[in-house]
């Protein structure tokens, strides 16, 4: 986001005004001095802490500006990795004073690669082994979180959930990180302080009876743009407002969620039919693999034709405009490109025909899509620019269409690292998900009996594990919904990806058996 001259001055407040009021408070915390008249800074409390000195928490908080002033978007590995190298590095000095959760989480953190994934583990085990973890330290080193993402809604909230859960395992500490993020976003942007802003991101039925109790003054009545919604200090170019229906006392944040596996994707169209037919509509849809083409349409257009309209296109994916020619055809891309039998031209055309120059930012709906960065090996996930590029990063399956080079980086298929985020929806602020899949995780898998059943199995255990841990980590006040396919034969893999002839009977059977679930809602 570019920012003006007013909205700098702010952002440097922000961390100016919380490090001279960390410094200003040391002297007093938890009673250790009596204040009369006007605080100073006159050192000591808890730590011994020089007269000027700020706290662990600006200390931590340091260490996030460090990695974010590098343009680093926080929720993403690396940066976590670096974020949580920062606090060790300044924790191996031997700082007089960490809270007391900080420090047992950080004493049990091994530096080296992982770093961050060893650190959300250690303070996951001290909440199982405390039964809490929800104290103020992830809250008050948050406000380089924000201003890392100005103006992205979405993305300050996933930041600000994954930089909290480096220590603090309780999701109340993240959704106070959430509010007090957004907060300070729509502050720096407008001028405006109101930290009912983040509301519809967090669960409503625990912080609106606290904030509405006068358990915090900063809040003012959220402004209204359409029936129903309320802005989240959304950008100019990025708008996040609410369109599901509400229920009595809580509004849902809903998250489309659409997985990948090729040909299959057409059960997702099914499930879109059915959940368009019954006034389900999504406030974020988060997309991996082919799924990202589906999720593409239903952000650019929530609307009830626009599964109809996906339905038609799926029919032209298996079409030979798309795919290219025949075998002889297939063997001369593979001999010229080395590596895939097709281009993606005929699909990259399908997709602009769709979505024409649409950026990412610009959809009705937030969207996302996840694609496996080359050169870095790791989860790369889209959040702004252009729409097809980014979809066609997402579903170059290896072998069979071409990486996608974006900069200097080269893309290819999702599901290779994320075939179904469920997480991602979550740490985006999703209470309420629905996952459209392909139906392969509704097949049981059993030993393999034959040579070529090995490497299916060995792929499906791949794609199928983070699915099933991140399910299996939901905080409790989640709603997920898997949708069925109504098909309880999907193949693990198929050869066939070119025939279409499937594809109308598995939208029907998809719409079919995810109409009978929500009608038993």
């Amino acid at each position: 986001m570019h920012v003006d001259a007013q909205q700098a001055d702010r952002a440097a407040g922000a961390l100016l005004g919380a490090a001279a009021g960390d410094a200003l408070g040391v002297p007093y915390e938890y009673g250790s001095r009596v204040l009369v008249g006007e605080p100073r800074m006159l050192g000591g409390g808890l730590g011994g802490i020089a007269p000027g000195r700020w706290s662990d928490d600006t200390e931590m908080a340091c260490a996030i500006a460090l990695v974010s002033a590098a343009g680093a978007d926080l929720s993403t590995t690396e940066a976590l990795d670096a974020v949580a190298e920062q606090f060790l590095r300044w924790y191996a000095d031997g700082p007089p004073d960490v809270g007391i959760q900080t420090r047992q989480v950080l004493s049990r953190t091994v530096r080296g690669p992982g770093v961050a994934a060893r650190m959300r583990l250690a303070a996951g085990e001290l909440h199982q082994a405390t039964g809490r973890s929800a104290g103020n330290g992830s809250l008050m080193r948050t406000s380089p979180v924000a201003l890392a993402h100005l103006g992205d809604p979405a993305a300050v909230v996933a930041a600000a959930r994954a930089v909290s859960g480096l220590t603090h395992h309780d999701p109340v500490a993240a959704d106070a990180c959430v509010l007090w993020c957004l907060a300070i976003d729509l502050a720096v942007r407008t001028g405006e302080l109101d930290v009912r802003v983040g509301l519809p991101y967090v669960d409503e039925d625990h912080w609106v009876p606290l904030l509405d109790g006068g358990h915090c003054a900063l809040t003012r009545a959220p402004r209204k743009t359409v029936a129903g919604s309320v802005r989240c200090g959304a950008g100019p170019r990025h708008r996040s407002e609410l369109r599901s229906g509400c229920r009595p006392g809580r509004r849902p944040v809903i998250a489309f969620v659409l997985g990948g596996g090729g040909l299959l994707g057409a059960n997702e169209v099914g499930m879109l039919q059915a959940l368009a037919e019954a006034g389900v509509v999504p406030a974020l849809v988060v997309g991996s693999s082919v799924g990202a083409i589906n999720g593409a349409a239903v952000a650019a257009d929530p609307g009830r034709d626009t599964a109809d309209r996906l339905a038609d296109m799926w029919t032209e994916l298996g079409s030979r405009d798309v795919f290219g020619s025949g075998v002889l055809g297939q063997l001369k891309n593979l001999a010229r490109t080395r590596t895939s039998l097709h281009g993606n031209e005929g699909l990259r055309a399908l997709l602009r025909a769709q979505a024409g120059e649409t950026l990412i930012e610009d959809l009705p709906v937030p969207f996302q899509c996840v694609a496996a960065s080359i050169e870095r090996a790791c989860a790369h996930w889209f959040t702004e620019g252009p729409l097809v590029d980014a979809v066609l990063a997402s579903c170059a399956v290896p072998g069979l269409l071409p990486p996608v080079r974006i900069g200097a980086e080269h893309f290819v298929d999702g599901g290779l690292v994320h075939s179904i985020p469920v997480g991602r929806a979550v740490e985006l602020g999703a209470t309420e998900v629905y996952v459209l899949h392909v139906g392969r995780i509704e097949r049981p898998l059993t030993a393999p009996r034959w040579p070529w059943e090995v490497g299916l199995v060995s792929f499906e255990i791949a794609r199928r594990h983070r699915f099933a841990e991140e399910m299996a980590a939901l905080p409790a006040q989640i709603v997920v919904h898997v949708l069925p396919t109504g098909d309880d034969s999907t193949p693990l893999a198929t050869l066939r990806y070119r025939d279409a002839r499937g594809v109308r009977p598995r939208i029907a059977r998809a719409r079919t058996a995810t109409a009978t679930y929500l009608a038993g809602v």
